[in-house]
């Protein structure tokens, strides 16, 4: 008795995360105002997701015409898949290589990878990583680096749950938002070039990065210190800060005292980290052509009149 009980409700479950997940395919460029104020083409929108721990934004892949969930993380240069999340048969291992950034231990295992399809564009080859083990846990099933959209503007909509993109240079900043110059600094070979900018924190002048799978900004305790906060303490609330014309108060920060082992090479130091905190109640548009990127406020979309709607 309690069997057939049983089956129903296992019907009824699967029946409700069928629906779930074609409610969550849908999307409607045409409803979402700044797309067509940038100059995106609609057909080149696609679905976002940001959600659990650490809400890194998410696009979907192809990997052997398959599609998988991985997040975009501007501070990788290339493709980076956790071992243990796939069973590939495409993945041409080189070598194996421990690499550490920040306070993040990972052992990897580098090598080349067929049939892959990013943001519109096929891959015949590419070099990726399998992600052997890693001191930080990561929440999503690998990460998206910047040499996929390194001739690409690329604007994320954690809102709206929305990714646009564009290979062209039409695409407008929005009224009211400023450029932000990305200073890329570390190698001479331009693949491995890590992107910084400048800011200020209760008005000093810093070196920052822009970090899209760290939930909280990030402050050194160096900075911290200098600025008379509490370093004993996980975080500290700062008074301000601010990238050009953007702004924000009391924010508050985790104290990593490993931020400075992200630092470029020569005599700069990395002092702050913008997470997600910062970047999901805005617009962020990414243009690695033009080097900058842009925190935008997005416009509200006018509402359906009622006529329309009871047509529907």
């Amino acid at each position: 008795m309690v069997k057939h009980r049983i089956f129903p409700i296992l019907i009824l479950l699967f029946l409700v995360l069928f629906s779930c997940e074609q409610f969550e395919s849908k999307l409607q460029p045409d409803k979402i105002a700044w797309i067509s104020q940038k100059g995106y083409n609609p057909e080149n929108v696609v679905k976002m997701r940001a959600k659990g721990k650490d809400p890194a934004p998410e696009i979907k892949i192809g990997i052997n015409s398959q599609s998988h969930w991985l997040a975009l993380d501007i501070t990788q240069p290339y493709l980076i898949l956790k071992e243990n999340e796939f069973n590939l048969t495409n993945f041409a291992p080189t070598r194996i290589v421990s690499i550490v950034q920040g306070n993040n231990e990972m052992l990897m295992e580098d090598g080349y990878i067929k049939n892959i399809s990013i943001l519109g564009t096929d891959y015949d080859e590419t070099h990726c990583s399998l992600l052997k083990s890693s001191s930080r846990k990561y929440h999503c099933k690998g990460l998206i680096g910047r040499n996929y959209y390194k001739n690409t503007v690329l604007t994320m909509d954690f809102k709206n749950s929305a990714l646009a993109f564009a290979d062209d240079d039409k695409i407008q900043p929005l009224p009211n938002s400023s450029k932000i110059p990305l200073v890329f600094k570390n190698t001479e070979n331009l693949d491995y070039q890590t992107p910084y900018f400048y800011g200020t924190i209760d008005s000093v002048k810093v070196l920052m990065s822009l970090n899209t799978c760290d939930r909280f900004s990030e402050i050194s305790p160096e900075l911290a210190q200098e600025l008379n906060y509490d370093i004993d303490q996980e975080y500290v609330k700062i008074k301000e800060l601010q990238v050009q014309q953007f702004r924000t108060t009391s924010l508050k920060c985790k104290i990593n005292e490993n931020l400075l082992y992200s630092s470029p090479k020569g005599d700069e130091i990395l002092e702050f980290s913008v997470g997600l905190d910062v970047l999901q109640d805005r617009l962020v548009t990414i243009n690695m052509p033009d080097s900058c990127f842009y925190l935008e406020k997005a416009p509200k979309t006018p509402k359906e009149p009622q006529a329309q709607k009871n047509q529907k």
